[in-house]
């Protein structure tokens, strides 16, 4: 286990062996994504993974409710989960991953098969629920930017809308979906927009205005199969969920939109041109 976890874990522990349980209604969510990275440099699809990593995300049915929260894992170590705030709502996220470890067989080493029990603390009192993790549901394949569209989006016009081809989802689970994000490449990478699309989607277009000339993004393509277990059993009142990810990251490169007076200087010599020839004959 990474010591990036080992602080507060004599703490939570305690929090998820001995505090009186709260209601099972007090914890409303329960989610593990597992993840696979590939980066997409050419027309081709990625030949190989860059890493992996898991992230866990629990609710509390309400603010306040509680202030620490862990996952314990099937090996005995325990995750730390953090306050995070997905949107704003009347109730309470906590939020944590692993670092990217070098590849999925990593992952599956280091957090592997069996049961995963969040645990809340607080005011509140504390809360518990489970998750069972028995196997993998990836896509077959790596999700890309197909078509000759990745090379050709390198120094896009982003006044233009721009379509990517993408290649096909095969794959199924309980839902079944397709996420992009686009980032900003280098200094503060924040975040620029996106799309969720059904795993129906054979394309996507790019709005014009949304990104910058003369800039780089990543742009990640996500391809989701997500599984939900039965609340029995879970000591739970809803369905924890198990997210399994196949994330390419392409870096694009916008191009430089003339400005308008570049614009009246080119017809202006396109039209010198034009009158040279004519004179010429």
């Amino acid at each position: 286990m990474s010591a990036f976890f080992r602080p507060a874990l004599a703490a939570t522990t305690l929090v998820m062996s001995v505090c009186p349980l709260a209601q099972a209604s007090d914890i409303d969510s329960f989610l593990m994504f597992r993840s696979v990275l590939y980066a997409q440099a050419s027309d081709a699809p990625p030949a190989a993974e860059v890493g992996a990593f898991a992230f866990w995300q629990t609710r509390a049915a309400w603010q306040g409710q509680f202030q620490d929260a862990g996952v314990l894992l099937p090996g005995g170590g325990v995750v730390s989960l953090v306050p995070a705030e997905m949107f704003p709502s009347q109730r309470q996220n906590f939020s944590g991953g692993t670092f990217i470890l070098p590849s999925l067989a990593v992952l599956n080493a280091d957090y592997g098969l069996g049961t995963y029990s969040v645990g809340l603390s607080g005011v509140g009192g504390s809360a518990t629920a489970t998750l069972d993790y028995t196997g993998d549901a990836y896509v077959t394949g790596v999700p890309y930017f197909s078509g000759g569209t990745f090379s050709a989006a390198q120094g896009l016009n982003p006044g233009q809308a721009y379509t990517f081809e993408l290649s096909p989802f095969v794959g199924s689970g309980d839902e079944n979906w397709i996420f992009i994000n686009i980032n900003q490449a280098f200094g503060t990478g924040d975040y620029i927009g996106g799309a969720f699309l059904p795993a129906t989607a054979t394309s996507w277009t790019l709005p014009a205005g949304l990104l910058q000339p003369d800039a780089p993004y990543n742009i990640e393509l996500i391809y989701s199969v997500r599984n939900f277990q039965s609340a029995a059993g879970s000591g739970t009142n809803f369905d924890p969920m198990l997210s399994f990810d196949r994330r390419t990251v392409a870096l694009v490169q916008t191009g430089v939109i003339p400005e308008p007076g570049t614009w009246a200087l080119m017809a202006l010599g396109l039209v010198a041109v034009g009158s040279v020839a004519r004179r010429r004959r």
